[in-house]
């Protein structure tokens, strides 16, 4: 696997980077710079747009020590500092700018010098953490303060005071509860959690040592908290109890849960001998994923990627180390030295990275200087953008990957997957209901309102069967020969030449709405208006056996390389059975099926109630469910890899995960930029397909790696 990113953008900044920060859509970057001595105080604010053009920027006489931006990416809070060249004072403000214009809404001045600084989720609020006096005679004993902003016009809502332990250690973190209702800080008595308005304290957490490091899980159930005594603890954010701890070689610098909230990333400071490591850990059990991968000694800072492919540990020293985030492998990304600050995009397409470049011995006098560079880090290997929206998609079964795509445009376009190179673009008369590849993949069959017609991939050959009515869905089993769904009718044409096979159509009481071929070509499945799943026998047509149902059919599929049939109806059953034996088993669930895909040995099915279930086949009786993979969206399509235990997840979220169903672990995640209807792997698994409402086809690289735990 390679993942050398290839660097778009560079540009030089005038001081050191301070931090990089990627607006929520990904159409802004913000990066800001500081230097400050006794004789100089300065600092530039940058903001880029997504290809890496500086739309602005601001220089100033004030080092910009960090910066956040609000949920919506449009308001940009910088903590500032300034030293007088005079007196040698230090002053503090915070300011909270627009991002588009880089006008100041508004300013809070004579802060002290905050450590932390964060928005709410809901956008609404800003606090920030610090301490009030700057008397270095006492570093231990100086109090601290939390203060929470109005984010809109900067009002002060509240200010309190943070204890310390006895040993003076100081408070340095807070976190937003993920509903906006709280923030939890960390003090001497553990973690307080206050009201987002008042300041009150609505509880107290104990843990075992004063907290370095805090955060809310994602569904805000839990705190995760590192502390002085090198523990690490999960604690339920209402009653307090410890759900799980951990022993560490050391205390936790840092820390970090991703983005679906299935890990925590911390990172463990060197210690002699013992290096810097990262460590990865389930956040329902606190079991490890791996531990011990090799980190920057003083890494301050560490992120998941979007796509959850990455993990980046920041140092503070100019080192930053970029993760394989199934493995821990290090992975040499960036080859940049002086990297301190890191940032993914929030599609997961790019990464942008900033630091410094230290003066040089010869020129001591010289100022310290900075970049930033923007970096290429899709897994993306083709992009093909059709005039209209996408109604169906399909892989070629063998041979050079192809990806086949028609859309509601009446067009079919077959695309070469590895460079998104178009081999072929047909108008087809009226509606586009269903593709498939026939003939080994040489060919690919189009049924809709018009008809079946089929066209060579390569060459002119073409045939047309348009006197059969209109085609509801087709099917391909043993490639040379293409069942078809037309009216109330099931035909089976030859994939050569469209002549029919049986001597006379099979003819259901009502519309046949799906059909399936099974991989041996000896049987074809019908899903019928009339809510019953018919088998026929290929060679003659004729039926053989019969599934009834309570509910509308939306799925009929066979098992490559078997007999099994699986019907899903809206009655949240699905029945299994045997075609050659006429055995069934069943599968029942609450709510309606909605898709249907098998495995080697495995079965997925999509439900109403945005869940997939996972059914393992092999032994005798009903399939029992093995795993229950929650969606934020419905499902729109369902696809395994075909050749390990892996299954493509889309949603109307945008999102598609790649899930190892052995051990539970979302391997990959894809993100498109509008909801994603259809998805496929190619035959060897290299590569999956996926197609978005907008038209937009896409090649990925899906490179798994199973068993990361």
């Amino acid at each position: 696997m390679t993942d050398t990113w290839r660097p778009r953008v560079s540009l030089p900044q005038p001081y050191p980077v301070t931090s990089v920060v990627c607006a929520p859509s990904g159409e802004r970057i913000v990066v800001t710079t500081g230097f400050a001595s006794y004789y100089h105080s300065l600092g530039t604010i940058t903001v880029l747009d997504a290809a890496g053009t500086v739309l602005r920027r601001t220089d100033q006489e004030w080092e910009v020590r960090f910066a956040g931006l609000s949920p919506a990416g449009t308001l940009l809070g910088v903590m500032e500092g300034r030293i007088d060249e005079v007196t040698g004072v230090t002053s503090v403000r915070l300011r909270a700018l627009d991002v588009e214009s880089g006008a100041e809404r508004w300013r809070c001045d004579g802060l002290p010098a905050a450590t932390a600084m964060a928005f709410s989720p809901d956008g609404t609020s800003l606090a920030a953490i610090g301490w009030t006096d700057r008397d270095v005679s006492l570093p231990y004993t100086t109090p601290y303060r939390v203060w929470a902003f109005d984010a809109a016009d900067g009002r002060r809502r509240w200010v309190v005071p943070i204890e310390i332990d006895e040993e003076g250690r100081r408070a340095m973190t807070l976190a937003w509860s993920p509903d906006s209702a709280s923030i939890a800080v960390g003090d001497s008595r553990g973690i307080t959690v206050h009201d987002h308005l008042d300041g009150a304290v609505r509880r107290r957490l104990p843990t075992p040592a004063q907290p370095i490091r805090i955060s809310f899980t994602s569904d805000g159930a839990r705190i995760v908290a590192s502390c002085y005594d090198s523990t690490l603890s999960a604690i339920d954010a209402t009653t307090g109890a410890t759900t799980w701890r951990r022993q560490l070689r050391d205390r936790s610098a840092t820390m970090a849960i991703s983005d679906d909230g299935r890990w925590l990333g911390c990172v463990i400071p060197a210690t002699s001998p013992a290096p810097a490591t990262l460590d990865v850990y389930d956040m329902d059990q606190g079991t490890p994923r791996f531990v011990g991968a090799p980190a920057p000694s003083r890494g301050n800072r560490i992120q998941f990627s979007s796509t959850l492919r990455h993990i980046a540990v920041s140092g503070r020293i100019g080192d930053v180390s970029v993760h394989d985030a199934r493995t821990g492998r290090r992975v040499d990304a960036i080859v940049r030295t002086g990297v301190t600050e890191i940032a993914f995009s929030p599609d997961g397409r790019r990464v942008v990275a900033g630091g410094h470049i230290q003066a040089t011995e010869s020129h001591p006098d010289i100022l310290p200087t900075g970049f930033v560079e923007m970096y290429d880090a899709t897994v993306e290997v083709a992009t093909h953008h059709v005039a209209a929206t996408p109604t169906a998609v399909a892989t070629s079964p063998r041979g050079t990957p192809l990806v086949a795509v028609a859309d509601n445009g009446s067009a079919l376009t077959v695309l070469l997957a590895t460079t998104g190179q178009r081999l072929l673009n047909r108008p087809v008369p009226g509606t586009i209901a269903a593709i498939a590849f026939a003939q080994g993949g040489e060919s690919i069959a189009v049924g809709g309102s018009a008809g079946v017609r089929s066209f060579a991939v390569v060459g002119d050959r073409t045939w047309k069967a348009d006197g059969i009515g209109e085609v509801n869905d087709l099917a391909v089993g043993s490639g040379e020969w293409i069942a078809v769904a037309a009216g109330r009718t099931a035909r089976l044409l030859a994939g050569a030449d469209g002549r029919e096979h049986w001597a006379g159509p099979n003819t259901h009481p009502q519309s046949v709405l799906r059909i399936a071929a099974s991989g041996d070509g000896r049987w074809i499945a019908t899903g019928c208006a009339d809510r019953g799943t018919r088998v026929l026998d290929a060679a003659t047509g004729t039926e053989t056996a019969r599934v009834g149902a309570d509910g509308r059919i939306r799925a009929v599929e066979f098992q490559p390389g078997h007999t099994l049939l699986a019907t899903g109806n809206e009655d949240g059953t699905v029945t299994l059975l045997d075609a050659a034996t006429g055995a069934q088993r069943r599968v029942r669930h609450g709510v309606g099926c909605t898709r249907l895909a098998f495995g080697p040995t495995l079965l997925a099915v999509a439900w109403d109630d945005n869940t997939v279930t996972i059914h393992n086949l092999t032994g005798a009786g009903d399939p029992p469910a093995i795993r229950q993979i929650t969606c934020p969206a419905p499902v729109s399509a369902l696809a395994f890899h075909p050749a390990v235990d892996a299954l493509a997840v889309a949603t109307a979220s945008t999102r598609v995960a790649v899930h190892d169903l052995r051990t539970g672990i979302e391997l990959a995640r894809y993100l498109a930029p509008r909801p994603v209807r259809d998805v496929a792997f190619s035959s060897d698994g290299a590569l999956l397909a996926t197609a978005d409402l907008a038209g937009d086809v896409r090649v990925w690289a899906s490179e798994l790696a199973l068993g990361g735990a």
